[in-house]
Formats: structure tokens, C-alpha cells, sequence
């Protein structure tokens, strides 16, 4: 909870140097920024590509989020009176230009990859990145009826991609079962 959260930050403020999060501690090692997390989670339990290239188009596919973010950030998270009132506006570019390209994006690499993997031949953490980003935005339910349609429409196998991904491989992740899951009107 955020009570629990102060509470760690007040009494030991080095795991949380940037004084946000997400930090992850494991025996010992404290680590924020989700950049770095992603990236030594992914390498601990090689996740991380087969070699080099695949490591970086894995990164790439990390990277792309900050890009994305800030097209759908402002429409569901406005910062500030100008977005506030621009929302509609912000959301019209949304549906109209940005979705679409981004979606083609990630759809195109999964084209040019076999439509099974992100990168490379095996499961890595451009997997579970593209379908956890891909249904937080598209599928949570609180959007889905409204966004969900655009990654139908665009990008149909990014969407079967996506859906594979979260209904088998990170199906415990999003199971009512997981006791470390969000809030049961999230969980798919």
C-alpha cells in the first residue's frame, strides 16, 4: 500500500534514491529504474536474446514504450490544466495517427520474426513487455470496449500475439488466483 511504501522510503531512503518507483531488492541488491530492472531480470533468467543483436532489439522494444507512453499518457493521466482541457484533442491524434503507427510497429517486427517471438526463435522479455504494454493499454478493462478495437483493426496478429501471451505464458500473472494480482476488475 502507499502507507507501507512511505513507511520503507522514511526508514531506509537509499532503496529508493530517485524516490519513486519501481525498485526491485533481490538478496540484497537494490535496483531502480523499470530500464535497468527489465534489463538484469531479463539477463538473470536469460530472457535477453540469444546474442547481442537480439539483446539490443529487446531493448529497442523497451525503449519504444517511452515514445508510445507519451502519446497516451496525457489522454488517460492528464498532468495539468492544458492537457485537461486538450484531452479530446490529445485523444482524436490518439485514435486517429499515433495508435495505429505504433501498433504497425510492434506488428511489423512480429511479422518479420515468424509471428511467434518478438525477437529471435525463443520466449524472451520483448514477449512479455509488447502483451503486458499492449493489454494495460488496450485490454484493461476499464478501456477495452473503447481501445481494444484499434488493436483489432490494425494489427490482428499483434493482437492474437498478445492475447496468446497473456491467456498461457503469464496466465498466472493475471489469474484471480495470484495473490500479488491487481484488483480482481483488472485480471483477465
Amino acid at each position: 500500500t502507499g502507507d507501507e511504501l512511505n513507511l520503507i522510503k522514511k526508514n531506509d531512503p537509499t532503496k529508493f534514491e530517485y524516490k519513486q518507483i519501481p525498485v526491485i531488492e533481490i538478496d540484497g541488491f537494490t535496483l531502480p529504474q523499470a530500464k535497468s530492472i527489465n534489463m538484469y531480470l531479463s539477463k538473470k533468467y536469460n530472457l535477453y536474446g540469444d546474442n547481442d543483436k537480439e539483446g539490443a532489439l529487446i531493448q529497442s522494444i523497451f525503449d519504444s514504450y517511452e515514445d508510445f507512453w507519451v502519446k497516451f499518457r496525457n489522454i488517460v493521466f492528464p498532468l495539468n490544466k492544458y492537457e485537461e482541457e486538450n484531452k479530446l484533442k490529445f485523444k482524436k491524434n490518439f485514435f486517429e495517427v499515433e495508435a495505429e503507427k505504433y501498433l504497425k510497429i510492434y506488428e511489423r517486427r512480429l511479422i518479420n520474426n515468424g509471428k511467434k517471438f518478438m525477437v529471435g526463435t525463443r520466449f524472451s522479455s520483448a514477449d512479455i513487455w509488447v502483451a503486458c504494454i499492449m493489454h494495460n493499454l488496450f485490454k484493461h478493462p476499464l478501456r477495452k470496449s473503447e481501445y481494444e478495437p484499434l488493436i483489432i483493426k490494425h494489427t490482428p496478429f499483434l493482437n492474437e500475439f498478445v492475447d496468446k501471451i497473456i491467456f498461457n505464458e503469464l496466465k498466472w500473472h493475471y489469474s484471480k488466483s495470484n495473490p500479488n494480482s491487481f484488483n480482481e476488475k483488472y485480471i483477465v
